[in-house]
């Protein structure tokens, strides 16, 4: 045999190196396509996602068609092999679809599922059980449908609470920026103002002028903010304004004994105020806040403080801004919040002290995902208006973030709910809701 012979390598393992090479840059390929796909992968969150459907073809749907529809194609975005294991879902059953109050039309849905990586806790805010190696959700959600940019109905969630076995209603106007002592009551009647410590059964004449306070549009009411109603103190703004060419100034008429004696004080020479607020701490300590000389576009503000019950109002300084005031509420005699209406110029609408009006700081809230009814917009320029935080009755302060006047996601009807347990320091989304502003 010849050396020339002796170096030939035969066909066949030529084509078997060519196949083999060929097999391994495909894999290779591939593989790099997969991870690329994954990690472009996009999971809409259960608050932004959207179920497309014909159009009006979720006309003669009920609520719970809609929601099934819903969760069936929210929680298949989870599946598959294309999906991370970390964000993947195996084995899912949708247990239950079930109407949870007629009323509200709200549905009760219960699911569970294997994760793919049992620790993941990619999961987590959708506040899971788990069970038998199984995760398991119990959500009561409020479905909605827009038309979606490819001209169909889209089946949405307003509103969503977990593993709660009363549903949580829409919101459907702004909070009452007090809470108010359910013994202790006013009332104008006959030109006159009362007010009553036992719920309505005995009155007590209040020693002010009616024309000097600052009534509603209808003349029947205060304007909400311009007094504060407890059994321990009881206290009316007046004044503020000229009235038939007599100037009147700011006063506020109190009583710290059930109304036995009233005392009047005056609080400051203003005469064009535009807005009041008014708070009392126990019996000693108070705080009032007067804005005035206010225009389309800008108000100015003077903040007071009580320290003797209302005897004597000592002025503080002014609210951080001069755009005009959409509320004040102090939830106790340091910690306060100013909301004003929106400025693409400003940082934020709303502002917080900590330390009795001394100095402001701009609070901001953790921004979250949209639907595809935002089109290109970001959270923040949808959800831009905050309302004035109001503290439920658990101690729980809850704010709006708000579209504002020209809003138009969702019909511009949608607003985003936070909490925050710890008087404001930080703020945890809870979800879109439903909102109807007074001015809408």
């Amino acid at each position: 045999m010849s050396k020339k012979d002796k170096n030939r390598t035969p066909l066949s393992l030529k084509i078997t190196l060519i196949v083999l090479v060929s097999i391994t840059g495909l894999a290779i390929t591939v593989l790099a396509i997969l991870r690329s796909v994954q990690s472009n992968m996009n999971f809409y969150s259960r608050y932004t996602y959207v179920k497309e459907m014909p159009l009006n073809s979720t006309d003669s749907m009920k609520p719970e068609e809609e929601a099934e529809n819903w969760i069936k194609s929210f929680l298949g975005q989870f599946e598959g092999t294309l999906v991370p294991a970390q964000e993947r879902l195996n084995n899912v059953n949708i247990e239950s679809v079930e109407i949870a109050d007629s009323k509200k039309d709200t549905v009760r849905i219960r699911f569970s599922a294997a994760l793919a990586d049992a620790g993941s806790d990619y999961f987590a805010e959708w506040d899971p059980a788990f069970s038998d190696g199984r995760m398991k959700c119990d959500w009561i959600v409020k479905l909605g449908v827009l038309t979606t940019e490819n001209n169909k109905d889209g089946i949405y969630v307003i509103s969503m609470s977990d593993n709660v076995k009363e549903p949580v209603a829409p919101v459907t106007e702004e909070p009452t920026r007090e809470k108010k002592d359910i013994f202790t009551e006013y009332k104008i009647e006959g030109g006159q103002l009362s007010v009553s410590f036992d719920g309505g059964e005995n009155f007590v004449s209040v020693p002010v002028d009616l024309k000097n306070l600052p009534l509603t549009a209808e003349d029947d009411a205060l304007v909400e903010g311009s007094y504060c109603l407890s059994q321990e103190s009881v206290a009316f703004l007046a004044g503020g304004a000229t009235v038939n060419g007599e100037k009147i100034p700011v006063s506020a008429v109190y009583t710290n004994d059930s109304g036995a004696t009233w005392v009047t004080s005056e609080v400051d020479s203003v005469f064009d105020v535009s807005y009041y607020y008014m708070n009392m701490f126990g019996e000693k300590e108070g705080v009032i806040v007067l804005g005035y000389a206010a225009t389309a576009t800008e108000e100015f503000s003077k903040i007071y403080y009580t320290f003797d019950g209302g005897e004597t109002w000592q002025a503080k300084g002014s609210g951080p801004q001069t755009i005009p005031l959409k509320g004040v509420n102090f939830i106790d005699r340091d910690t306060g919040f100013f909301s004003y209406v929106y400025d693409a110029s400003s940082p934020s609408n709303l502002y917080v002290t900590r330390d009795g009006a001394s100095n402001f700081s701009a609070v901001s809230f953790p921004t979250q995902q949209l639907d595809s009814d935002a089109g290109n917009r970001k959270w923040e320029e949808v959800y831009k208006e905050a309302t004035v935080p109001v503290m439920n009755e658990e101690g729980v302060l809850e704010v709006f973030l708000t579209q504002g006047a020209d809003g138009t996601y969702h019909d511009g009807k949608t607003a985003a709910k936070y909490i925050s347990e710890d008087k404001g320091v930080n703020w945890k989304y809870v979800e879109q809701t439903t909102f109807i502003s007074e001015g809408n």
